[in-house]
């Protein structure tokens, strides 16, 4: 059964697809809720200091100093013991607790376990214990939603995700809630990739990168929406709520979704896909009577535009009249020699057919031919080096001042003006090309701002230079991200696609927790870091190269199209051969 010619008969858009489409996007909207929330639930207060004891004033109790400025600055962590109802000399801890200072009356996971002073490093562990439980979900899911369906993982992934979100909003220990958050972090790598992975899946080549698109628009607008309602919802516990509750209305409208049709017809269930295929007909009012009376896919590129363009379009109305229009022209497409369920069994290859659809693959099979291996070692440097690169560059422009929330929303908004800018980039000049000019771009950034000094010589401050040149090269860091999403898509074959996603998403979230002590180099040389992250930027883009062009190529849906796909990128005229046992 040749999907492609299913969608190009069915056409992209209908009533029953755009819901569906929706729904499955709408769950990428979900993950960076908790992903980039968390930077704020378990962030760091602006200021904290010891409370004093009854009856004692500040100026009393706690040490200060002044400071270059002119201003006093008080000891965060310490304060004069008192004893029998005087101050001492004595240095002691906050025995009495803290007073934290916030902008809006917020609280944190920092503030509500007073994990601060002595315990500073355990807020921060926190948040890296989520991105381990993301590398983990990313790699153990993806494999999963390869073998039991994109559907199954993602409603699974949505329940635990709102099960353990909701469950760490009402905890007060510390090592309970740290197990709460790798979970969270694994669900979110479940819902991220199989949603994506879904509603890609549904588009014909040409329709792809408008599906890409607006996933990456659902993406962005998660990001955007962290800063309102962290604003809204102060209290952390109650912010947690708010992201974690809209899981449980997610699961019941994937329940009444379709699975793919992609990875049904690979798996072989060729009796679900037709029914499937039934259904969507039935609701955009064609005259469907099986896959055998589909033309091929060379008869298919015969047909009148016009004929498959009123596919896609809507009912005008509804009745005998529609059905009968519908009828004609689908009676005036070619009827080809399709796949259909009852030739596919009456085929003398079906031995061998069923033996590749019930194989279960995994990672080690993207690394079975050898130029297959070069091709996934490629796409996994550009996923580390996005993730490290964009992760260090927001390190690096921590010092903008301004109010937090409206400062995280502005750069927020600018980075999501990155995936139409993209979309018309890719329309018109490929992947591998911006995919390289965004890689060389954030490097060329990177160096920019490493060895770039505060204030010239004269003194001209060119704090405000650094400051931008970092944000344009964090815009180059997410147009990479989006782009290296889109392409390892359609590189990997749909019985590796969720297991090669989240293959690649592991090893860029290992890119993420490694970037922090990249940045710490910044105590041997100032210069260090940055300079590191420019390099793999641009050895990143110059390897990009090797790649294949994915742009006016359909999804490779086999292992046999993926090895073919590999060798093209290569410019080898002929195949790789690829192993028998495969």
């Amino acid at each position: 059964m040749d999907i492609d010619v299913v969608f190009k008969f069915l056409g992209n858009s209908g009533l029953l697809q755009n819901v569906n489409f929706f729904m499955f996007s709408f769950s990428t909207l979900i993950s960076p809720l908790h992903m980039v929330g968390a930077a704020l639930t378990v962030g760091q207060p602006d200021d904290y200091r010891c409370k004093t004891p009854t009856g004692f004033t500040i100026n009393q109790t706690i040490p200060y100093y002044v400071n270059d400025n002119g201003l006093i600055e008080y000891d965060r962590c310490h304060l004069y013991e008192v004893v029998n109802g005087s101050v001492s000399s004595n240095l002691t801890g906050c025995r009495y607790g803290y007073d934290y200072k916030t902008t809006n009356g917020e609280t944190s996971v920092v503030s509500d376990l007073n994990l601060v002073c002595d315990e500073s490093l355990l807020g921060g562990a926190m948040q890296s214990i989520m991105h381990v439980g993301t590398i983990v979900g990313s790699f153990i899911l993806g494999q999963i939603s390869d073998t039991v369906g994109r559907r199954k993982t993602l409603m699974i992934s949505l329940f635990g995700l709102g099960v353990c979100g909701t469950a760490v909003a009402f905890l007060w220990n510390y090592t309970v809630m740290a197990v709460l958050y790798f979970i969270i972090g694994f669900w979110t790598a479940g819902v991220l990739t199989s949603g994506y992975v879904r509603a890609i899946e549904m588009f014909q080549t040409k329709k792809r990168m408008v599906g890409h698109m607006i996933n990456g628009l659902m993406y962005g607008s998660g990001v955007l929406l962290v800063s309102p309602l962290a604003y809204l919802f102060p209290n952390w516990r109650h912010f947690q709520l708010a992201v974690s509750l809209p899981c449980f209305v997610l699961v019941p409208c994937i329940w009444f979704c379709y699975e793919s049709l992609r990875w049904l017809v690979q798996k072989g269930r060729f009796k679900e896909a037709d029914k499937i295929i039934l259904r969507i007909a039935k609701s955009k009012q064609l005259s469907y009577t099986g896959y055998q009376n589909l033309p091929t896919v060379d008869e298919m590129e015969k047909i009148p535009m016009e004929i498959i363009k009123n596919t896609d379009s809507k009912p005008v109305q509804t009745g005998g009249s529609q059905r009968k229009v519908a009828d004609e022209k689908c009676s005036s497409l070619p009827t080809g020699r399709g796949n259909s369920i009852s030739s596919v069994s009456s085929s003398h290859h079906i031995p061998s057919m069923a033996r590749k659809r019930s194989r279960r693959y995994s990672v080690v099979d993207l690394f079975t031919t050898r130029f297959m291996a070069m091709q996934t070692l490629i796409v996994f440097l550009c996923w580390f080096t996005g993730s490290s690169v964009y992760f260090g560059l927001i390190i690096n422009t921590s010092n903008l001042a301004g109010n937090k929330y409206l400062t995280f929303f502005l750069m927020s908004l600018f980075e999501m003006s990155c995936y139409p800018v993209d979309f018309f980039v890719m329309k018109r000049f490929g992947r591998k090309r911006p995919l390289i000019t965004n890689f060389i771009g954030s490097g060329v950034a990177s160096l920019i701002v490493a060895f770039t000094p505060k204030q010239t010589e004269s003194g001209v401050s060119l704090v405000a230079l650094i400051v931008a040149t970092s944000i344009i090269g964090r815009y180059f860091a997410a147009a990479v991200f989006d782009i290296t999403y889109l392409i390892s898509v359609e590189i990997f074959p749909t019985v590796l696609r969720n297991i090669g996603l989240g293959t690649c998403v592991t090893v860029g979230r290992v890119g993420g927790v490694i970037a922090p002590f990249v940045v710490y180099l910044n105590t041997v040389s100032g210069w260090l870091p940055l300079t590191i992250f420019g390099a793999i930027s641009i050895t990143s883009g110059l390897l990009v190269s090797l790649l294949p062009e994915t742009r006016h190529t359909r999804l490779p849906e086999t292992f046999e199209d993926a090895v073919q796909l590999a060798d093209k990128g290569l410019g080898r005229a002929k195949f790789e051969p690829i192993p028998e046992h495969v």
